[in-house]
Protein backbone atom coordinates (compact mmCIF):
# COMPACT_ATOMS: atom_id res chain seq x y z
CA UNK A 1 0.00 0.00 0.00
CA UNK A 2 1.24 3.60 -1.12
CA UNK A 3 1.15 6.09 1.77
CA UNK A 4 0.68 9.49 0.45
CA UNK A 5 3.80 11.50 0.96
CA UNK A 6 3.26 15.40 1.82
CA UNK A 7 4.82 18.04 -0.28
CA UNK A 8 6.85 20.81 1.79
CA UNK A 9 8.94 22.49 -1.63
CA UNK A 10 8.03 23.73 -5.13
CA UNK A 11 9.69 21.73 -7.68
CA UNK A 12 11.88 22.78 -10.24
CA UNK A 13 9.64 22.57 -12.88
CA UNK A 14 7.32 24.79 -11.17
CA UNK A 15 9.90 27.33 -10.11
CA UNK A 16 11.20 28.05 -13.63
CA UNK A 17 8.17 28.75 -15.34
CA UNK A 18 7.15 31.44 -12.65
CA UNK A 19 10.40 32.94 -12.95
CA UNK A 20 10.50 33.13 -16.17
CA UNK A 21 6.88 35.37 -15.90
CA UNK A 22 8.43 37.48 -13.38
CA UNK A 23 11.78 38.25 -15.10
CA UNK A 24 9.46 39.48 -18.59
CA UNK A 25 7.31 41.32 -16.58
CA UNK A 26 10.32 43.47 -15.01
CA UNK A 27 12.27 43.85 -17.86
CA UNK A 28 8.84 45.32 -19.74
CA UNK A 29 7.83 47.74 -16.25
CA UNK A 30 11.61 48.58 -16.80
CA UNK A 31 11.84 49.59 -20.34
CA UNK A 32 8.24 51.53 -20.54
CA UNK A 33 9.36 53.24 -17.11
CA UNK A 34 12.83 54.26 -18.97
CA UNK A 35 14.39 55.61 -15.44
CA UNK A 36 17.06 57.09 -17.54
CA UNK A 37 14.73 59.62 -18.49
CA UNK A 38 13.23 59.79 -14.82
CA UNK A 39 17.10 61.03 -13.97
CA UNK A 40 17.31 63.27 -16.75
CA UNK A 41 14.21 64.69 -15.84
CA UNK A 42 15.22 65.60 -12.23
CA UNK A 43 19.01 67.08 -13.26
CA UNK A 44 16.67 69.09 -15.08
CA UNK A 45 14.46 69.93 -12.31
CA UNK A 46 17.69 70.97 -10.03
CA UNK A 47 19.13 73.06 -13.33
CA UNK A 48 15.61 75.13 -13.08
CA UNK A 49 16.13 76.05 -9.66
CA UNK A 50 19.71 76.85 -9.88
CA UNK A 51 19.16 79.34 -12.51
CA UNK A 52 16.05 80.90 -10.67
CA UNK A 53 18.84 81.11 -7.31
CA UNK A 54 21.45 82.98 -9.44
CA UNK A 55 18.58 85.59 -10.99
CA UNK A 56 16.82 85.79 -7.69
CA UNK A 57 20.02 86.82 -6.40
CA UNK A 58 21.73 88.92 -8.91
CA UNK A 59 18.07 91.14 -8.65
CA UNK A 60 18.16 90.88 -4.82
CA UNK A 61 21.52 92.02 -4.68
CA UNK A 62 21.55 94.54 -7.47
CA UNK A 63 18.34 96.36 -5.70
CA UNK A 64 20.40 96.30 -2.55
CA UNK A 65 23.52 97.91 -4.44
CA UNK A 66 22.72 100.46 -7.00
CA UNK A 67 21.98 98.56 -9.97
CA UNK A 68 25.94 97.96 -10.26
CA UNK A 69 26.06 94.32 -11.06
CA UNK A 70 23.34 94.90 -13.88
CA UNK A 71 25.26 97.18 -15.88
CA UNK A 72 28.37 94.88 -15.35
CA UNK A 73 26.81 91.73 -17.43
CA UNK A 74 27.90 91.20 -20.83
CA UNK A 75 25.80 91.59 -23.57
CA UNK A 76 27.10 88.32 -25.21
CA UNK A 77 26.34 85.23 -23.38
CA UNK A 78 29.19 84.27 -20.96
CA UNK A 79 29.36 81.83 -18.22
CA UNK A 80 28.90 82.83 -14.78
CA UNK A 81 32.05 82.27 -12.31
CA UNK A 82 31.92 79.46 -9.91
CA UNK A 83 35.29 79.67 -8.36
CA UNK A 84 34.89 80.81 -4.54
CA UNK A 85 38.10 79.70 -3.34
CA UNK A 86 40.68 81.05 -5.29
CA UNK A 87 38.67 84.11 -7.23
CA UNK A 88 39.67 82.89 -10.52
CA UNK A 89 37.05 84.38 -13.12
CA UNK A 90 39.16 85.61 -15.95
CA UNK A 91 36.66 85.27 -19.15
CA UNK A 92 33.74 84.48 -17.07
CA UNK A 93 31.05 86.41 -15.31
CA UNK A 94 32.09 87.28 -11.29
CA UNK A 95 29.14 87.40 -9.27
CA UNK A 96 30.70 86.48 -6.30
CA UNK A 97 29.93 89.86 -4.84
CA UNK A 98 26.21 88.01 -4.11
CA UNK A 99 27.83 84.85 -2.02
CA UNK A 100 27.26 85.31 1.67
CA UNK A 101 24.37 87.34 2.48
CA UNK A 102 22.27 86.30 -1.13
CA UNK A 103 23.29 83.15 -1.87
CA UNK A 104 25.42 80.50 -0.14
CA UNK A 105 27.60 79.63 -3.18
CA UNK A 106 27.37 79.33 -6.95
CA UNK A 107 25.35 76.40 -8.18
CA UNK A 108 27.35 73.92 -10.87
CA UNK A 109 25.72 72.11 -12.91
CA UNK A 110 24.37 68.38 -11.83
CA UNK A 111 26.12 67.10 -15.07
CA UNK A 112 29.53 68.66 -14.00
CA UNK A 113 32.15 66.20 -13.85
CA UNK A 114 33.82 68.73 -11.08
CA UNK A 115 31.46 69.51 -8.44
CA UNK A 116 34.34 70.86 -5.96
CA UNK A 117 34.24 74.69 -4.75
CA UNK A 118 37.37 75.22 -7.23
CA UNK A 119 35.64 74.65 -10.61
CA UNK A 120 35.09 77.69 -11.77
CA UNK A 121 32.72 76.36 -14.83
CA UNK A 122 29.23 76.59 -13.66
CA UNK A 123 28.15 75.69 -17.13
CA UNK A 124 25.49 78.07 -16.32
CA UNK A 125 25.18 81.76 -18.75
CA UNK A 126 24.14 84.87 -18.81
CA UNK A 127 23.32 87.69 -21.02
CA UNK A 128 22.18 91.29 -20.58
CA UNK A 129 19.52 92.79 -23.41
CA UNK A 130 18.75 96.25 -21.93
CA UNK A 131 16.94 96.78 -19.15
CA UNK A 132 16.17 92.57 -18.91
CA UNK A 133 18.99 89.42 -18.34
CA UNK A 134 18.97 85.83 -18.83
CA UNK A 135 20.21 82.90 -17.01
CA UNK A 136 20.31 79.53 -19.37
CA UNK A 137 21.71 76.33 -18.45
CA UNK A 138 22.89 74.94 -21.98
CA UNK A 139 23.74 71.50 -21.01
CA UNK A 140 19.77 70.46 -20.28
CA UNK A 141 18.67 67.63 -21.21
CA UNK A 142 15.86 65.57 -22.98
CA UNK A 143 16.05 68.44 -25.52
CA UNK A 144 14.57 71.30 -23.13
CA UNK A 145 15.21 74.84 -22.66
CA UNK A 146 15.97 75.80 -19.65
CA UNK A 147 16.18 79.53 -19.22
CA UNK A 148 14.78 82.69 -16.93
CA UNK A 149 14.78 85.95 -17.57
CA UNK A 150 14.20 88.88 -15.34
Amino acid sequence: MLKNRQRNAFTLLEIVPVLTVASLLLMIILSALNPSEWFAEARNTKRKHHISVIADSIIEYSRDNDLSLLYQMPENSQEICADILTGNCAGLFDINVVIGTYMDSVPIDPSSQDESLTNEHSRYFIIRSGQRFTVSAPDAEIGATIEVTR
